[in-house]
């Protein structure tokens, strides 16, 4: 895991990771709900929006995604 971020409510976590994919965990149950694929070069950055369900993430690969995503 690279980078991590809280969403605004506290209830997930983000994290970026070297295996190309965004995790998203619910706090609460510590279950991973996402399983994000998308990049081809490790994910160095995530966010959330705050106040829209929209999770961002930058990689190495030199782009940016951003999704709606069902919390």
């Amino acid at each position: 895991l690279l980078r991590c971020a809280w969403s605004p409510d506290g209830q997930y976590v983000t994290c970026g990771s070297g295996d190309r994919y965004v995790h998203v965990w619910d706090v609460k149950t510590r279950n991973l709900i996402y399983k994000l694929p998308g990049h081809s070069a490790s994910v160095n950055e995530t966010g959330f929006h705050p106040l829209e369900p929209i999770l961002l993430s930058g990689g190495g690969d030199k782009k940016i995604f951003l999704g709606e995503i069902e919390l």
